[in-house]
């Protein structure tokens, strides 16, 4: 396929997934926004430590194969069925495991009382691996329309069950509730969007073939999860089934911008570069843009969140969520550095080079978990968001050297992608910050206008330096726009 042509359907396909993502996070951002008035931070706490152990187990024995078969060429049906086998069997040694060990998991986290919760929290894992495996066809095929229905399904689904059921139970089993819906639509929406239908196999002979890919990408699945779990197994036990409500769902409103960017991203362009893993110039060229693509939306959010973040919090959610400001300010710089290394590792994957990713999250891990426990210890969890970022930042150097030496990308390159925006944004950013004691004592009315005239601002003066120096976002966001259209 040349090259206007994987490029034009990774984007055709693409906008289904920013639309979809973008439409999933706003129905999620609501939903919340509802239920954090009418629950505390605890309740989200619990349903964190709920998923925990289920969602770490699940993920660390991640086989890799769906990813191996996205990324091989040719004919797949004969992995599907193994593929698919190995994680029912899989999903439900894990329900058993949290069945039993249910009870130290709460013992450990202080919170004795959500024990049945956490005992039922493999069942999730089990609806989840009932998926119909054939969805990976979707992803290969760059069929994001699709997968638009699902995720907007399952969200609606998460939204109305658990606004409902907190009506009835007013307490964190209205989030478990909501996560059940949330799990079953997903599974049955995979069976309603294609037409394969697994059956259970002993042939797992058959997946020797994914295995040298795959190993890598097992390798960096483990690695990840074992830091996720680690994380926050260490800021719960070292704080409060409070605070982890804070911290999580801190997280969560943090991860929104740089998530969208990063699944928007990765998702169209590993199967994309999978394509053009033998053209460096072409690969380059999908790096630039998704820099471009990157700091446009990043850098003015960066400048919002750090000026107005607490009273984004106070507005929106209430007071009780104020406390976690300074972690969403915090956390939203880290997701920042991170998606440019989440970058690097989808050109490292696509062109067959997993094993880069597995190495330096090697670095990564022991030196964040270690700053991690030291600075929860003595700062609470504005100290946990702390050392996400300083065990980052070395990982974002070494990760973006590699990248140059693979693609022939330029440190100049990467800065002028970097420059307008960030000059812009401070430069709107002046006045405002002159006038924030008055500015920030408006309205929610008022303080949207004055964001939105902002927002207006910037993308008119992206759009007037494009186009007289052709330099920037502007020409990235204007090839997007033609291929969208």
């Amino acid at each position: 396929m040349n090259k206007e042509g994987v490029l034009g359907k990774s984007i055709t396909s693409g906008k289904w997934l920013t639309f979809g993502y973008i439409l999933e996070k706003l129905i999620g951002l609501i939903s919340f926004f509802i239920l954090a008035k009418l629950l505390s931070p605890a309740d989200f706490g619990i349903v964190a430590f709920v998923l925990l152990v289920p969602k770490f187990l699940q993920n660390a024995t991640e086989t890799g194969f769906s990813a191996a078969a996205i990324q091989k060429q040719g004919h797949i049906k004969q992995y599907l069925n193994p593929m698919w086998t190995i994680g029912v069997l899989k999903s439900i040694i894990i329900f058993t495991f949290t069945i039993f060990a249910g009870p130290k998991i709460a013992l450990f986290f202080h919170v004795e009382h959500a024990t049945l919760a956490i005992q039922m929290g493999g069942i999730f894992i089990i609806i989840q691996h009932l998926s119909n495996v054939g969805e990976v066809y979707l992803f290969k095929n760059l069929d994001f329309k699709k997968i638009f229905i699902r995720n907007i399904s399952k969200q609606i689904a998460y939204v109305v069950t658990s606004v409902t059921a907190v009506l009835v139970f007013k307490s964190y089993w209205a989030l478990i509730i909501g996560n059940l819906a949330l799990y079953t639509t997903q599974t049955v929406s995979t069976y309603i969007l294609h037409p394969y239908r697994p059956k259970l196999t002993l042939k797992f002979n058959n997946l020797k073939n994914l295995f040298g890919y795959s190993k890598w990408i097992v390798g960096q699945s483990w690695l990840t999860q074992m830091y996720s779990f680690m994380e926050s197994t260490l800021i719960g036990h070292l704080t409060n089934v409070n605070s982890m409500g804070l911290y999580s769902k801190g997280k969560n409103l943090a991860a929104v911008i740089p998530g969208f960017l990063s699944s928007t991203i990765n998702t169209v362009s590993f199967p994309a570069y999978s394509k053009l893993k033998n053209t460096t110039k072409k690969i380059k060229g999908g790096v630039q843009k998704s820099f471009d693509l990157f700091f446009f939306f990043t850098v003015p959010t960066a400048f919002l969140i750090i000026f107005a973040g607490q009273k984004l919090i106070f507005m929106l959610i209430g007071e009780q969520w104020v406390p976690m400001s300074n972690v969403f300010k915090l956390l939203f710089i880290f997701f920042t550095i991170n998606l440019i290394t989440e970058i690097t590792y989808a050109v490292f994957n696509a062109v067959g080079k997993p094993d880069k990713k597995v190495k330096l999250e090697m670095i990564k891990i022991p030196t964040t978990l270690l700053l991690l426990f030291f600075l929860t210890r003595e700062f609470g969890i504005n100290g946990s968001a702390l050392a996400l970022i300083l065990g980052s930042i070395p990982i974002f150097f070494i990760s973006f050297h590699y990248l140059v030496k693979e693609t022939g990308i330029l440190y100049k390159d990467f800065f002028i992608s970097f420059l307008i925006p960030f000059v812009l944004s401070f430069l709107l950013g002046l006045p405002i910050y002159a006038l924030k004691d008055t500015i920030l004592k408006t309205d929610l009315i008022t303080f949207s206008g004055i964001i939105l005239l902002l927002g207006v601002t910037y993308i008119y003066l992206i759009t007037i330096i494009g186009k007289k120096y052709n330099q920037g976002p502007y020409t990235t966001l204007n090839l997007l726009k033609k291929y969208i259209k």
